[in-house]
C-alpha cells in the first residue's frame, strides 16, 4: 500500500478564487468545521492533528497554518500532497481499478457491553471490527454527530483507497495482512459506518482520538491555496522511474 508519511504529510489541491482578498485587503475567510485529534503511534508519542471540512474541501494538517498538508477535492476526487521540503505536489487521481483481494475477507462487527460518557449530548457506543478473526480496529462512535464532516472523511478514504489498489506491486508482504488489505482498500471507511469516531486504536497500536471540533469555524481561504511554484508529480511517474 501507499505509505502516507506521518501525522500529515501532506496532500494539496488548489481553489479557483481562494487566493483573493475582500476589499481594503482585508483576508478572505471560509466556513469550514474544524476537527482537532491527538495520535499516537505504537512506540511514538503523541501529536496533533486537524482536519478542516468544507461542502468542496478537505484539509488535513498539524494545526499549523503552512504549506505542508493534506488536501482532498470533494467534488473532483482529487488527493493532492504538499511537501515544502522539495517544493514538491504529489498528486492523486485514482479512477476505479477492478482490484480484487488475494485473500478472501470475512468481516464482523462485535457491539460491546460497556457505556461510556456521552458526548455533545449523544450516547458514545463501543465496537470491535474484525476482518478474518483479527481485531483491526477498537471503535469508538457516536451516531448523528457531525454527519457533513463524517461524509467527507468518507470520501476522502474511500478516493484513497482506490490509488491504494492500484499499488499491490509495490506493497512489502507485511502491509497486505487482512487487516492492511481490508482497511486500506476493501473497506476502507468501515470504521465510518457506525457513527462519527471520537476514538479507535487500529491493528499496528495507531490511536486517533477527538480532542474537540468547531462547526461554523471562520478560517482563512488560503489554507487551501497550492503553493505556484512547487513542481507537480503523479504517483504514475514515480512508479514509472
Amino acid at each position: 500500500m501507499l505509505v502516507l508519511p506521518g501525522a500529515i504529510r501532506g496532500f494539496t489541491l488548489a481553489l479557483l478564487v481562494a487566493g483573493l482578498t475582500a476589499c481594503g485587503g482585508t483576508p478572505r475567510t471560509i466556513v469550514a468545521t474544524s476537527l482537532n485529534f491527538i495520535e499516537q503511534e505504537r512506540g511514538t508519542g503523541p501529536y496533533r492533528t486537524r482536519i478542516l471540512v468544507t461542502s468542496e474541501f478537505v484539509r488535513i494538517d498539524d494545526g499549523v497554518d503552512n504549506n505542508e498538508f493534506i488536501l482532498f477535492d470533494r467534488l473532483a476526487q482529487i488527493l493532492y500532497s504538499v511537501n515544502p521540503m522539495d517544493a514538491r505536489i504529489l498528486v492523486m487521481q485514482p479512477g476505479h481499478p477492478d482490484a480484487k483481494s488475494p485473500v478472501r475477507l470475512e468481516h464482523q462487527v462485535k457491539r460491546q457491553d460497556d457505556k461510556p460518557p456521552h458526548v455533545g449530548g449523544r450516547p458514545v457506543k463501543h465496537y470491535v471490527l474484525m476482518t478474518n478473526g483479527a481485531v483491526c480496529y477498537d471503535l469508538y462512535a457516536v451516531e448523528a454527530l457531525l454527519p457533513d464532516a463524517l461524509q467527507a472523511m468518507r470520501e476522502f478514504h474511500e478516493t484513497l483507497a482506490r490509488e491504494q489498489a492500484l499499488s499491490p506491486a509495490f506493497t512489502p508482504d507485511e502491509f497486505q495482512s487482512p487487516c492492511e488489505l481490508a482497511n486500506n482498500v476493501f473497506a476502507p471507511a468501515r470504521q465510518l459506518a457506525h457513527g462519527f469516531p471520537i476514538r479507535y486504536v487500529d491493528m499496528n497500536g495507531r490511536t486517533r482520538e477527538l480532542a474537540d471540533y468547531r462547526v461554523g469555524a471562520e478560517v482563512s481561504a488560503a489554507l487551501f491555496e497550492l503553493p505556484a511554484s512547487y513542481r507537480r508529480m503523479t504517483l504514475q511517474e514515480i512508479r514509472g522511474r
